[in-house]
């Protein structure tokens, strides 16, 4: 077991002393501590405790850090079918009409 409450730590350490009721429990919750906590492992908490990796569904939603020179598309336009190369706006105008 690697976890313990903050309230057995506390009292294994002599950090306190209950004179009134030593063997009643108190009520409540306690804190839920790691036994091997450390400044080490508070300030890499990415690396000993890391979290859940994003699901799938979500994933194409979620900012994902580009590398240098890489294009980003936004996210609604991922899956956008674009039209084909020959396809253009508009209507045909005769050739020879001018704007004079």
């Amino acid at each position: 077991n690697l976890t313990t409450n903050l309230y057995d730590k506390m009292s294994k350490e002599g950090k306190f002393r209950d004179y009134v009721a030593p063997k009643v429990r108190p009520s409540g919750r306690s804190i839920q501590v790691h036994l091997a906590d450390s400044v080490e492992r508070d300030l890499q908490s990415e690396v000993y405790f890391a979290l859940p990796s994003t699901p799938v569904g979500e994933r194409r939603f979620r900012n994902l850090s580009m590398g240098p020179g890489e294009m980003s598309i936004h996210w609604g336009l991922k899956e956008q079918k674009l039209p084909s190369a020959d396809f253009r706006y508009g209507s045909r105008s005769y050739k020879g009409t001018t704007t004079e």
